[in-house]
């Protein structure tokens, strides 16, 4: 296993990678939550991106970048796979973290290697086309900042906002904590979040696409309850077919007005 550091540079290309040859094995080198580094496993032929929770956004950014540089290096039979998406408690991670650092035919990404690169223009789109309810399952299985700081807030996926409700279920004799998105309504043109909570915020990107964007607020601030300050209309009414002569007679004046008024 080979691990590389993505280190920020003061001048243009404003990054690279150095190779971490101190430490013994792989969970050694992750305790560092400010950093962000590449994993090189020769034996899957993956390359992980291991963003420490405390790294900062760009250093996020310049990983990615460095991480399909190295897929380029290793002639593209390597693939990339984000290491924060798996569950720590898992069997999966548990072994990576065992492994031993060692030697590889990876190379560091240098200043020189990056001003050769010509960059195409490629942006980042947000997702209209796809399976809510799968991204926002997909979104339960990933691993949860810490549950002792950190609540989730609100979800925004597929043009909706949704936030979660916690309610005990019995299976077998025994009570599990259930956690289940509930939909709050849809997004108007020009939703912000100005003025409002120092929002911890998580993108899930796939293909280049955002697809679900998820907002934290930390559990030691007041947090005051959820009202909607826009006129809004349910869901129900919009899918109700009625009749058109429904319409017609509501907009109708009536032959004699009453006064209600009158005793």
């Amino acid at each position: 296993m080979q691990i590389f550091e993505v280190v920020e540079l003061a001048e243009s290309p404003y990054f690279k990678t150095i190779e971490v040859t101190k430490g013994e094995k792989v969970k050694d080198i992750l305790l560092d939550s400010k950093k962000v580094f590449l994993l090189v496993d020769h034996d899957s032929k993956k390359i992980w991106i291991y963003n420490g929770i405390k790294s900062e956004l760009k250093h996020q950014v310049y990983g990615s970048v460095l991480a399909d540089f190295l897929k380029k290096q290793l002639k593209m039979f390597y693939r990339v796979f984000l290491l924060n998406e798996i569950n720590p408690e898992s069997q999966e991670f548990k072994q990576l973290a065992e492994k031993n650092l060692g030697g590889g035919r990876a190379i560091e990404i240098t200043e020189s290697d990056i001003a050769k690169k010509s960059f195409s223009s490629t942006f980042i789109k947000i997702d209209t086309n796809i399976r809510i309810n799968k991204v926002l399952a997909s979104l339960s299985e990933r691993p949860q900042p810490d549950p002792a700081i950190y609540k989730k807030r609100l979800v925004v996926c597929g043009g909706s906002v949704y936030s979660e409700e916690e309610e005990y279920k019995t299976f077998l004799k025994d009570d599990h904590l259930i956690v289940k998105p509930i939909k709050l309504g849809q997004l108007n043109n020009g939703f912000t979040f100005f003025d409002d909570h120092n929002y911890s915020t998580r993108l899930t990107i796939k293909d280049r696409k955002v697809q679900a964007i998820e907002l934290f607020v930390k559990k030691a601030e007041k947090i005051p309850s959820l009202e909607l300050e826009v006129p809004t209309i349910p869901d129900d009414k919009l899918s109700t077919i009625n009749k058109i002569e429904q319409l017609k007679d509501a907009f109708r004046i009536p032959e004699e007005i009453v006064d209600h008024n009158e005793k």
